[in-house]
């Protein structure tokens, strides 16, 4: 009848069990215990080993918006340009590891002066299932629109209910000039809450509308004429 480990209740039993082994057996024995060991403490590491992904948006020129997409499972570095017939518009894709339920998400960029909506970010997700090594993942396909000839994007024009749209103005930010976060200020489209997006990074580097040079020269003699007559009102005292 073949040993088992039960004979080692005790400390003298466990010893005797011991001798009795030869270290061949004791390495046949401890493998699957080793090897169970190995895979509980190595589970978390493949778990966090996601591939993330970033949608790089660029628009500083009156000419083509251009955008970059990296990463992801497909190891994306994809460049793109605005179709030369709408240059205010641009479209991708990126498949991304994560779990979502879909859905669509807008963000806004706001002009620093009137705070009208200068740009509109919609991004929509779909769950891909699982890939090769049991990891979820989707895809996020994704539009940027931008104003054109300074008119503002309306945004009663995407049929959402007056609470999402409240939510996209209230969550949308003023472009400064500088490459700004979007991935934080996405609404759902069906809740008005926020949309997450997993692993997901979107940056927006819109350009900034500035005052004409013909408006500042006029403000700037506006101001010079006003103090001229300040300065008269005060000498006649």
């Amino acid at each position: 009848m073949m040993r088992t480990a039960s004979c080692a209740a005790t400390p003298l039993g466990l010893l005797r069990f011991m001798n009795n082994l030869r270290p061949s057996h004791l390495v046949r024995r401890a493998m699957p215990v080793l090897a169970c060991t190995l895979a509980i403490s190595l589970a978390p590491a493949f778990a966090r080993a996601q591939n993330a992904g970033t949608i790089t948006i660029t628009d500083l020129d009156v000419g083509r918006i251009t955008a970059t997409e990296v990463g992801g499972p497909g190891n994306a570095n994809t460049n793109l340009t605005a179709d030369i017939n709408t240059p205010e518009t641009i479209s991708g894709s990126i498949d991304i590891d994560g779990t979502v339920t879909g859905g669509t998400g807008y963000a806004i960029l706001k002009e620093w002066r009137s705070k009208d909506v200068s740009d509109l970010l919609t991004v929509r997700l779909t769950p891909r299932g699982l890939r090769g090594n049991g990891q979820a993942y989707y895809t996020a396909s994704w539009t940027f629109l931008s104003d054109t000839d300074n008119t503002p994007i309306d945004l009663s024009t995407l049929g959402l209910s007056d609470d999402v749209v409240k939510a996209i103005n209230a969550a949308g930010i003023e472009e400064n000039g500088n490459s700004q976060a979007m991935d934080g200020i996405l609404v759902d489209s069906q809740t008005g809450a926020a949309f997450g997006v997993p692993n997901l990074s979107i940056m927006v580097q819109s350009r900034m509308e500035t005052p004409e040079p013909g408006a500042c020269a006029l403000v700037g003699a506006s101001s010079i004429a006003a103090l001229s007559v300040l300065f008269r009102r005060r000498r006649r005292r």
